[in-house]
């Protein structure tokens, strides 16, 4: 689905420990940004610490 994150990164999440873990978002397609997926993650996995902030801003640094 579009703007959304495949249902294997849920199946990842769920089979691995992240607890208290920064998991950086990403997109690999430039029409569509990661807020979506963030927002449906966020209340799935608040033990997560979702940063997609950072690393949108670490990317800008390399350009």
């Amino acid at each position: 689905m579009h703007s959304t994150a495949p249902r294997i990164i849920q199946t990842f999440i769920e089979s691995n420990d992240l607890t208290e873990k920064n998991v950086y978002l990403f997109c690999t397609s430039g029409s569509s940004g990661n807020d979506k997926s963030l927002r449906n993650l966020q209340p799935l996995y608040p033990y997560i610490n979702f940063a997609a902030e950072s690393i949108a801003a670490w990317l800008d640094g390399l350009a």
